[in-house]
């Protein structure tokens, strides 16, 4: 951001930041309509003129702001970014929940990733619709759907819990659920009615150096108050979170204050897991304690959706899970071996549902596309002699390798 000097930057900067923090402004303060014409007046004289934004100029999406898709077993995780931030910020967790064998669908909401001018426009209902969006497509091909988001993300994943009931549970880092002060939002009206498109940004608020969020360098106001109403909406109805929540919440955050998940763990009937992150701050997915919020996500995600398929519903149990691994070598907890005993019994849940498909009338193929192998001529070539090969084998019997049984031999 250009400032005119240093120190009144910092002043902007510290009553957004401080308004947001404690929900009002002091009684020494100036009156609300000199306080809003004073900055939106600074805002006007020194902030960046925005381009006009022409729809039918496409804005490249900037590195890292991706969307970040995998399609992998039957429980899905729908991954939601902040206000003005990218999936940048949420990348880490959507990669270990994939790696963990979840589904995941983290979508780039409307207007971010590209530039503040694409963002003015949007507003609330824009980007609900996406996480709605998002949320269907995972439900129509896993069993079971948990959200995770950040910050506004936090407050999407919530009202997504208050409008499906069936939703598996949510995963909210310092998510924003208390609505902002009438005070503050009549000080970002003021702001507009005098001409004010932004205020300072309010990305990277993180502790460890050298990790910065993509993120914009100003908050539209227009679309910021949009957020509120939002907010507003969800925590009229947080009674209605019924699921499993884990709140992640950071001591020190400089943007949502830790009242709103007070308000979120006092008032959700659900379960729920609170974790204090002692050395992070707002953005605590690129922070210091990043590895432990990606750990205990995708725990609470297993012990949340491995419980949920009971034993009838697998194909596999934990004990044959536990034989193979055994004979593969491998060492797996008693959470591992859960979370196969359900993805193995889906693979072959799938496999038999596909094997009742009615083929009489599909003509046999090998290939779904025409197309023929080319072969290399016939040629005979010395082969290993027999003795040879079964001497390297550990046990041999009938001149073959005995190797053991894989199922159906005593564990």
């Amino acid at each position: 951001m250009d400032c005119v000097t240093t120190s009144s930057c910092s002043r902007l900067t510290s009553a957004v930041h401080s308004s947001l923090r404690n929900g009002n402004f002091s009684t020494s303060a100036p009156p609300l309509g000199l306080v809003g014409s004073w900055i939106g007046h600074y805002l006007l004289e020194n902030l960046p003129r925005t381009a006009r934004y022409d729809a039918r100029v496409p804005t490249p999406i900037l590195v890292g702001a991706e969307p970040f898709s995998v399609a992998g077993g039957p429980i899905g995780v729908v991954v939601l970014h902040g206000f003005t931030g990218t999936p940048q910020s949420m990348r880490p967790l959507a990669t270990a929940l994939a790696a963990a064998g979840f589904s995941v669908e983290l979508p780039l909401l409307p207007g971010h990733g590209t530039s503040v001018a694409d963002m003015v426009s949007t507003r609330w209902p824009d980007w609900s619709s996406v996480a709605e969006a998002a949320y269907g497509e995972l439900a129509g091909r896993c069993d079971r759907v948990f959200a995770a988001g950040l910050s506004m993300g936090g407050t999407l994943a919530i009202w997504l819990a208050e409008r499906h009931p069936d939703i598996a549970g949510i995963i909210a880092v310092n998510p924003l659920v208390d609505p902002p002060s009438s005070s503050f939002r009549d000080m970002l009206s003021g702001m507009l009615e005098e001409g004010a498109v932004s205020v300072p940004a309010i990305g990277s608020d993180i502790a460890m150096q050298g990790a910065p969020e993509s993120a914009y360098d100003a908050s539209p106001i227009e679309p910021m108050l949009s957020m509120f109403d939002g907010v507003d909406e969800i925590a009229a109805r947080l009674g209605e979170v019924r699921c499993p929540v884990l709140l992640l919440s950071s001591r020190t955050d400089h943007v949502v204050p830790s009242e709103s998940g007070d308000l979120l763990a006092a008032r959700a009937p659900g379960p729920v897991e609170r974790v204090w992150l002692e050395r992070s701050f707002h953005v605590a997915t690129l922070d210091h304690d990043a590895p432990e919020l990606e750990a205990r996500a995708v725990a609470f995600v297993n012990k949340v959706a491995v419980p949920a398929m009971s034993e009838t519903e697998r194909l596999i149990s934990p004990e044959e899970v536990r034989h193979v691994a055994r004979l593969a070598r491998l060492a797996l907890d008693d959470d591992e071996v859960g979370r196969y005993a359900v993805q193995l019994s889906a693979i072959l849940e799938h496999v038999d549902a596909v094997r009742r498909l009615d083929t009489a009338d599909v003509p046999p193929t090998a290939h779904p596309f025409p197309v023929e192998n080319v072969l290399r001529p016939d040629t005979e070539t010395l082969s290993l002699d027999r003795e040879t090969v079964l001497a390297q084998a550990p046990v041999a019997e009938d001149d073959r390798f005995r190797v053991p049984r894989i199922m159906g031999e005593a564990p």
